[in-house]
């Protein structure tokens, strides 16, 4: 019971520190190394390691954190990166069974479609107009945060898990 209210309470913190990674290299970095999400690498790669429901909960928390941050209405990530995670989290029980570095990086494309899908639907819903831009920006952030997780996820899978029993 301790064990996991001390895992619980980790998990919660690693996902602030990730959040501030995100926070400040999304306003360091320049435009094409500026769109990684480095919150759905990290869900992802907690998703492959681990497996279990605490994804959806750390999903709707990092989304809490990104709405504080956000010039829309409340909820829109939130709402957006818990749908995603949750879509995610079920094809992960029913499609893609095997923990392999392939399907944890076709999952990495369609939860980030699927996120940015909610996100937009609800930009637009808020009154806010789209341009061009930000497709362009929603495809860098497709490949750049997919690529990330293919190379994360295959030195932790290759490396770490496979010399010490974490799952």
């Amino acid at each position: 019971m301790l064990k996991n209210i001390i895992n619980s309470i980790l998990y919660i913190i690693l996902t602030i520190i990730i959040f501030i990674f995100n926070f400040y290299f999304y306003s360091v970095l320049p435009f094409p190394f500026n769109t990684i999400n480095f919150v759905i690498i990290y869900l992802l790669i907690f998703l492959g390691i681990k497996g279990h429901g605490n994804l959806v909960w750390l999903a709707f928390f990092s989304g809490f954190l990104m709405d504080l941050y956000s010039d829309l209405y409340f909820g829109v990530f939130t709402i957006s990166l818990t749908f995603a995670f949750l879509f995610i989290y079920w094809l992960y029980y029913e499609f893609f069974t095997n923990k392999s570095v392939l399907s944890l990086t076709v999952m990495s494309v369609i939860t980030i479609l699927f996120f940015r899908t909610f996100y937009t639907g609800l930009f637009i819903f808020d009154g806010k107009y789209l341009n061009s831009d930000i497709f362009i920006f929603y495809l860098w952030e497709m490949f750049l945060t997919t690529f990330f997780v293919f190379i994360f996820y295959f030195f932790i899978d290759k490396f770490i898990l496979k010399n010490k029993n974490f799952r």
